[in-house]
């Protein structure tokens, strides 16, 4: 056998919602699925806050070739809890829903056909995170599982799940790469002797080649400094280049086992000032992501990660943050391949563990996290926590927080470390700086307070922390494209409050000069089966696209034309048709420097701005008003019905307004 060879074995899997031991097993019992799946797809997301956690039996028949070689079985997650067995013995077990992991089974199966048990366990653990969130903790085998056949010498691809290929960025600049390849291998063969060749490409020609004489016996861990002159280097959105590294293990002439890596290069750093890539400093205009789409949950394909990237490109930002877990390993390679940076973190949210006092299933998470992505150039930094501090700082949470940030810096001192504070922690707390970086969730004029109130917010921190740079890891509000105002005010869930409060919001967060990164909170709406408010179910309506990425709403909008370099022009409120007023304020929002605005084909008045929003005052004749605007070759228009009676359709029921509060105050309140 030549180097490794690698199929997903996600056909033909059977499915119980029942935990089924081993030995009682029948598959008339069952029901038959394809992998990627979530037993919660559909209960996860109706709002009862009844969703099915449970332990749950997956069955396949694992078809082994004889072949020489290991056996690898790679499941990329199981949420949260993963039981592994084959031919009714114990194989191994994995703590954490988000990550991947491996287990060598060769000497768990035969030729022929095999009886693959796994059990997935999305119950409440009190040690194994995440405790509590706003979403929907989906149970299942979600992700791809992949049979790796492998040399009896080969790449380790067992430690920690990951490829056992990890390349330092040690010394980025214009003039020069230095880059450390550290190569775990495991020798299961008679032979110690073997070469190592690493090539580097730019895709076209071989820039680097090497050839490492190595012996090794079991295992061992192998480096080789790579020096590169002049690179071009991975410069976000503007020039997402990659170089391929190339490394192979050869025996006699025979390439033995093979990894492609594409990576760009680049150096990251934070000061007082802000966040610099390359030594060149760039604000982080983000949004922030969950993995789940309606009725299918978290059990994505390709094609999902590819539209919400497509979707985020198109807003025009440059960062974003993938949260509250680890994610996909085909998105943080989207998002290398398109220039995006990355804000990577682990579920360590809301509370600590009242029963583990070092965060052990933190660290490990962490751990897991850092090294399967150690190669994806996106991302540059890592998330210890978020809002941990929701109790208040309980369990030795400070000394685990800097353990985590230590650990990581131990694996990966090349990037950065950060955290995504809860509003209530005062910025001089000591936890803020146990971080390279750090943020806030601020929430101003929906869950408390006013939205101008966060310009006071800025003044404070400055005073308070005057050479600590920060950044806002999240900000927004419910927006709900069936709900609509005329005057909209806080609390109302129209989508008119949710534009209007992101317009507020982002000039006060666009003056602050030493703000490193804003994340919109959040991207598309998501499932969270505890939310029954503003007229919706089992869903958070912070997005800025509905949860089946069908409809923009207008904050979107106002984002892209702050952020797009492509022309934009959108007319707001296209979905408030029936009005009452007489007189209405029409909004357009456009990176152009003038709009002209039409109605019923009369051209009323060139508006110009100096920022992108436009507005304009115009008088509705009864029934159906057409409007126009234009901006250079762009044109939009909406269609308004003057009506006699307000549509109470349009109107949250005024029961949702007491709903608007920190949705994890009666969580913690059980919880303490």
């Amino acid at each position: 056998m030549n180097h490794h060879h690698q199929t997903h074995i996600n056909q033909n899997w059977y499915f119980s919602k029942k935990n089924i031991f081993v030995d009682a097993i029948n598959l008339s019992d069952f029901e038959p699925i394809h992998l990627p799946h979530t037993f919660n797809g559909k209960d996860g997301q109706d709002g009862e806050n009844d969703y099915l956690r449970s332990r749950c039996t997956y069955v396949h028949h694992l078809e082994i070739v004889k072949e020489e070689g290991r056996k690898i079985l790679l499941f990329e997650a199981v949420n949260s809890i993963a039981e592994v067995w084959i031919n009714k013995q114990f194989v191994g077990r994995h703590e954490g829903g988000y990550s991947a992991f491996s287990f060598d089974i060769t000497d768990f199966v035969h030729e022929g056909i095999n009886d693959l048990v796994v059990y997935a366990d999305n119950r409440f653990h009190p040690d194994i995170f995440p405790l509590y969130a706003d979403f929907t903790f989906y149970g299942g085998i979600y992700r791809n599982v992949y049979l790796i056949n492998v040399n009896n010498i080969a790449f380790d691809r067992i430690q920690y799940g990951a490829m056992g290929i990890f390349i330092e960025q040690k010394d980025i600049s214009e003039r020069r790469a230095i880059l450390k390849a550290n190569m775990h291998l495991i020798n299961h063969s008679k032979d110690h002797d073997f070469t190592l060749k690493i090539m580097v490409s730019d895709q076209e020609h071989v820039l680097y080649e090497k050839r490492l004489e190595i012996e090794i016996d079991e295992k061992g861990v192998f480096t080789h400094e790579i020096s590169l002159g002049f690179p071009r280097l991975w410069q976000g959105i503007d020039d997402p280049f990659l170089y391929e590294f190339i490394f192979q293990i050869i025996h006699h002439n025979v390439i033995l086992d093979q990894e492609h890596i594409h990576m760009g290069l680049r150096s990251v750093k934070i000061d007082e000032q802000g966040f610099y890539l390359n030594g060149k400093k760039v604000k982080l205009h983000g949004v922030s992501r969950h993995q789940d789409y309606p009725d299918i949950g978290n059990a994505l394909l390709l094609k999902h990660h590819q539209e919400d990237l497509r979707l985020v490109t198109e807003l025009g930002a440059n960062a974003i943050r993938l949260a509250h877990y680890q994610q996909a390993e085909e998105m943080y390679q989207l998002c290398s391949d398109q220039g995006l940076l990355v804000w990577a973190e682990i579920p360590y949210i809301t509370v600590p563990s009242k029963t583990d006092l070092t965060g052990q299933n933190a660290r490990i998470q962490l751990e897991e996290l850092i090294m399967q992505n150690y190669n994806q150039t996106s991302i540059v930094m890592w998330g210890i926590q978020n809002e941990i501090t929701a109790a208040g700082k309980v369990y030795n949470l400070e000394a685990i927080i800097k353990s985590l940030h230590q650990r990581t810096k131990v694996l990966d001192p090349y990037r950065l470390t950060t955290q995504a504070h809860l509003a209530n922690l005062d910025p001089i707390d000591t936890l803020n700086t146990q971080t390279d970086a750090s943020g806030f969730n601020l929430y101003y004029g929906w869950y408390f307070g006013e939205t101008e109130d966060l310009a006071d917010w800025f003044l404070t921190y400055r005073k308070k922390q005057p050479k600590r740079c920060v950044a806002i890891s999240e900000y927004g509000v419910d927006g709900n494209i069936l709900l609509h105002s005329a005057k909209p005010k806080a609390k109302d869930y129209s989508e008119e409050y949710q534009a209007l409060w992101h317009e507020k919001t982002y000039k006060i967060i666009e003056r602050q000069s030493f703000v490193w990164g804003s994340f919109v909170w959040n991207m598309f709406d998501f499932g969270s089966d505890g939310r029954d408010e503003g007229a919706t179910k089992g869903k958070n309506n912070k997005g800025l696209i509905t949860f089946d990425r069908q409809i923009k709403k207008d904050a979107f909008y106002f984002y892209q034309a702050s952020w797009s370099k492509h022309p934009v022009l959108h007319l707001c409120s296209k979905r408030f048709v029936n009005r009452t007023e007489d007189v209405i304020e029409v909004k357009a929002y456009s990176n152009q420097s003038h709009v002209t605005f039409y109605h019923n084909d009369q051209l009323l008045e060139t508006v110009s701005s100096d920022d992108v929003i436009f507005t304009l005052k115009i008088h509705l004749k009864p029934g159906l008003n057409e409007i126009e605007v234009r901006a250079n070759h762009l044109e939009d228009t909406m269609k308004i019905m003057k009506v006699q009676k307000k549509y109470s359709s349009y109107e949250c029921p005024k029961r949702d307004e007491s709903k608007v509060k920190n949705w994890f105050l009666e969580v913690v309140k059980d919880y303490s």
